[in-house]
């Protein structure tokens, strides 16, 4: 292409040089049909016009590959630049990079966790979110890992670095980010193909035409935080459970605790005064109320209190296998009920499957959550598989093992777990609510964050790409065209070189393909099953079908015209 532009600038520069030349002389010796002919020869303005708009197009092309660097560079900011190290039995803060493995690490509530590593001691609740697309915080204790880039939400506790530098899974992450950005999509492999052929020919015809002539020349399925779903009291009142549950709660500042306090807020419910507020690690949460101790949180804690495991674990049981989480509550060592919070569905999701699996697509879901919670929301929104309790490199390499079977992969994500993939998968595409670094890692942005959205937008897309390959062919076709003219083929019958009223002719026939649009709407409904005769109206914008089997439904119709990258309003 830059062969191109630069002999065609610089082509029709010199050649208006010489038009004024040939101009001068026609006044000088009184040939004003020289004047007159090479008046019409002056191409600065086209230079000039060539020049700007490519370099503009270069702008906006540079741009673009920008937003990888801006990725990458979040992906580091996520890790902390220092980190609070015990060396010599004394507190050291450092910086992030002088950390070596072995170096017994703290980390305290609100911090962000330096490097990968594992805990010799305390506790921590971990929002891994960013890493595991975890949606909900995972308690760690002693000897459990924890990742680099994550937040302890809250907790205190000492680390040993396992992983420092390039070692980390942040460290990976932005590799894998950065190896699949590389990678060129393929409708501009065929671009270039078509030039590696296209340039050298038209380069080759125009010197042929120089020789010719001594003188005439001339383009995330759920909301992703916890709410309250189900309220099971026992033996007392909804109200009372929650006053009790809601007061406990509000005295932690775990993540699951908000959805409790905004659902007693919502019914107006009284807080209760809390003393002697205590969070047992890996049990829960217990104080007093009017001198009556209160408790709160999982089966641990319950166990501890001497209560019944048969009044809970069948509600235990049940959630786990509708991927919800329960937490119960106690007073007076008395069992008063649980409430069950859970990662809720988008109301628009299951539409958007169904939708997605009318065109023919196979729906799979990728997420670092567990695998009950998973395999419940495939259920209930009809999912075809489910991969769940997947690293961010192990979502990458499943999107390289589905395009190695032969397949095109597009990826829809929002956090900056999803980021690697995104990039690597055929077509990215990010929801718009989610993490800067998902929507640059991506090719596609929804912006209402509306999963119906990815079936609009490949509907669109094949839109587009008809676009695109009608622009090729037509490309060839004018240049197959244009260019004898321009050799001067005609020029000996007609006197015609290259002339508004040819490329007006050659714009015109562009709306012959009007006619393929009416020939591809009609042939992909025929081949429906139950469909006799397809009959395409363009003045009035309507087809009209006769059908032989009532099986034929309007849905099908519109999915078989969708399919072919068109709209059915």
């Amino acid at each position: 292409m830059d062969s191109l532009i630069a002999i065609g600038a610089g082509a029709a520069f010199l050649y208006g040089i010489f038009a004024i030349y040939k101009i001068g002389w026609g006044f000088g010796y009184g040939d004003m049909d020289v004047v007159h002919k090479f008046s019409m020869d002056l191409y600065f303005e086209s230079a000039a016009m060539i020049l700007t708009l490519i370099t503009l197009g270069k702008f906006f092309e540079a741009r673009a590959k920008g937003k990888t660097s801006e990725a990458i560079a979040k992906l580091m900011d996520l890790a902390p630049k220092t980190a609070i190290v015990l060396r010599g039995g004394i507190e050291q803060e450092i910086p992030i990079a002088d950390e070596v493995a072995g170096d017994v690490l703290i980390v305290k509530a609100g911090a962000g966790i330096p490097v990968d590593g594992i805990i010799l001691e305390g506790y921590g609740s971990i929002d891994e979110a960013a890493i595991t697309g975890e949606s909900l915080p995972v308690d760690k204790k002693e000897n459990d890992k924890v990742i680099g880039g994550t937040i302890n939400k809250s907790g205190y506790f000492k680390m040993e670095a396992k992983a420092v530098g390039n070692d980390t899974a942040l460290a990976k992450i932005i590799k894998l980010v950065e190896e699949a950005t590389a990678s060129k999509a393929p409708i501009a492999k065929l671009a270039d193909k078509i030039s590696g052929v296209f340039v050298p020919v038209v380069i080759g015809i125009a010197l042929i035409a120089f020789i010719w002539f001594v003188l005439d020349k001339t383009g995330t399925v759920t909301e992703g935080k916890p709410a309250v779903t189900d309220t099971i009291p026992f033996e007392t009142s909804k109200e009372e459970l929650l006053r009790i549950a809601a007061s406990l709660e509000k005295m932690s500042g775990h993540p699951l605790a908000a959805p409790i306090v905004e659902e007693a807020e919502a019914m107006n419910i009284t807080f209760e005064q809390v003393n002697d507020y205590e969070l047992i690690h890996g049990q829960g949460i217990v104080g007093t109320i009017a001198g009556v101790r209160v408790y709160g949180r999982n089966r641990k804690l319950m166990t501890a209190c001497g209560i019944d495991t048969n009044l809970y674990s069948k509600i235990e049981e049940d959630s786990a296998s509708t991927g919800k989480t329960p937490l119960f509550f106690a007073k007076d060592n008395k069992y008063l009920g649980a409430i069950i919070l859970a990662d809720t569905v988008k109301p628009t999701s299951k539409n958007a499957v169904e939708q997605l699996k009318r065109m023919g697509l196979e729906v799979i879901m990728l997420t670092g959550d567990n695998a009950k919670t998973a395999e419940a929301i495939r259920r209930q929104i009809g999912i075809d598989r489910v991969i769940a309790e997947v690293l961010p490199e192990d979502k990458e390499k499943e999107i390289q093992a589905l395009q190695s079977s032969g397949k095109k992969v597009a990826m829809v994500g929002d956090g900056i777990n999803d980021a690697p993939a995104l990039a690597r998968a055929d077509v990215g595409i990010a929801i718009g609510a989610g993490t800067d670094i998902a929507i640059e890692s991506a090719d596609v942005v929804l912006i209402k964050s509306n999963l119906e959205d990815v079936a609009a937008g490949i509907r669109l897309s094949k839109g587009t790409m008809r676009n695109i390959r009608e622009n090729l062919f037509w490309a060839f076709i004018y240049n197959v065209i244009g260019i004898p003219v321009a050799t001067g083929i005609l020029y000996g019958a007609t006197e015609w070189l290259l002339n508004p009223m040819i490329a007006a002719a050659a714009m015109s026939l562009k709306g012959m393909t009007c006619m393929h649009c009416a020939g591809a709407v009609t042939k992909a409904l025929e081949k429906l099953n139950g469909v006799t005769k397809a009959t395409v109206d363009l003045k009035k914008k309507t087809v009209i079908v006769e059908i032989s089997s009532d099986k034929v439904t309007n849905e099908m119709l519109r999915a078989t015209i969708e399919n072919a990258g068109y709209e059915l309003k």
